[in-house]
């Protein structure tokens, strides 16, 4: 009962939010017990009952809801991640899990809001990935144009194939053991934190990843590039195409503990790793083997960091900085229900206590 009252307060929430632009508002819930109209077990059988221009409301489970693949314009929303890590958060600290997601061909405009999923892959324009924790596959595939990946935890690759225009802003990317960005054309790389391992930079004879491959006339800037690990040739921007890294614009970055970056235009090499974040090494107990992160607070930087102020117009450089800052858990920027209590069981004579605490998000 406790349960249905809650779905419902959301869903009150939501339409009020929605209805001026008259979507459908779908439910996926795999939980038990849960029934009703446009409710669904799969996110597939979800988009399959959908019509263009409807929301997906990804509710919070144990279980994930299996693979995705889209054809339509929608809008797909998730409870978040770490939600027992920050405050603020839904009472309810489960996420809204996924595997694999394909935008096909109708599915342009879509938007992808805070959920957990395996990988996602671009195939239409306009697509936005939103404040997702995104896991093994990344971004597998990128064919879109003008394509946004804005606020995500990543622990996997950005991989670029025909897409232009891409924009990658206010991420945290976790990819120690390749490229964490790949054949990017006219995309705008900013206000990112990506750690990497590499140990040189790509070249001829052999050529060893660097955490930003084969980018061409792309905008690289107010980016942290953590090479606390990495080795002493390591570089952040390598090539294994040849001719590559044509027409870049790369200002106001910094490289942690190696000189990974070209001078000049703002750039600044070899800052301290231990003083950048709010903790020392927040990567620590982090590899190639466990990339199941717990948390995102400890990314924000520490006080006097020298990623403070060196952004373009005086701004903090990484995922919190900017104009487009980061967001703790991915909080999707719907209100939430942070708390709910009921008191008593009712009946038709006895009506039921209900207290129910909500907060906004943008």
């Amino acid at each position: 009962m406790k349960k249905n009252y809650f779905i419902l307060s959301i869903l009150a929430i939501l339409c009020l939010c929605t209805s001026v632009f008259a979507q459908t508002i779908r439910r996926c819930n795999n939980n038990a017990g849960i029934t009703g109209l446009n409710v669904y077990t799969t996110i597939q059988a979800a988009h399959d009952a959908a019509s263009d221009g409807d929301i997906i409301y990804v509710e919070p489970s144990n279980d994930d809801y299996g693979h995705l693949n889209s054809s339509k314009r929608l809008t797909i929303i998730g409870n978040g991640y770490f939600l027992d890590q920050n405050t603020n958060t839904p009472f309810n600290k489960l996420s809204s899990r996924i595997g694999n997601i394909t935008f096909g061909a109708g599915s342009a405009l879509t938007k992808l809001i805070g959920v957990i999923a395996t990988g996602v892959s671009l195939q239409a324009d306009n697509i936005t990935v939103s404040r997702c924790y995104l896991k093994s596959n990344g971004i597998n595939y990128i064919s879109g144009n003008n394509c946004i990946i804005s606020n995500c935890f990543m622990t996997s690759t950005i991989n670029n194939g025909t897409g232009l225009n891409t924009i990658i802003n206010g991420n945290i990317i976790f990819q120690p053991e390749q490229w964490a960005i790949t054949n990017m054309k006219n995309a705008a790389i900013i206000n990112n934190i990506i750690y990497s391992q590499v140990t040189g930079y790509f070249g001829s004879g052999n050529p060893i990843p660097a955490p930003i491959q084969n980018s061409d006339n792309c905008t690289i800037s107010n980016n942290i590039f953590d090479f606390r690990d990495a080795g002493v040739n390591a570089q952040a921007l390598g090539c294994g195409n040849s001719p590559c890294l044509n027409n870049n614009s790369v200002s106001n970055n910094i490289c942690l503990t190696r000189n990974g970056l070209p001078a000049g235009n703002g750039n600044i090499n070899g800052a301290s790793a231990t003083t950048t974040f709010q903790v020392t090494n927040p990567w620590d107990g982090y590899s190639i083997y466990n990339k199941n992160f717990t948390q995102d607070a400890i990314f924000q930087l520490a006080v006097g960091s020298p990623a403070i102020g060196i952004g373009t117009g005086g701004t903090n450089a990484g995922a919190f900085g900017g104009a487009n800052p980061y967001v703790l858990s991915g909080l999707p920027p719907v209100p939430i229900t942070t708390k709910y209590d009921v008191t008593g069981a009712g009946n038709t004579n006895v009506p039921i206590q209900v207290s129910v605490t909500v907060r906004s998000n943008n």
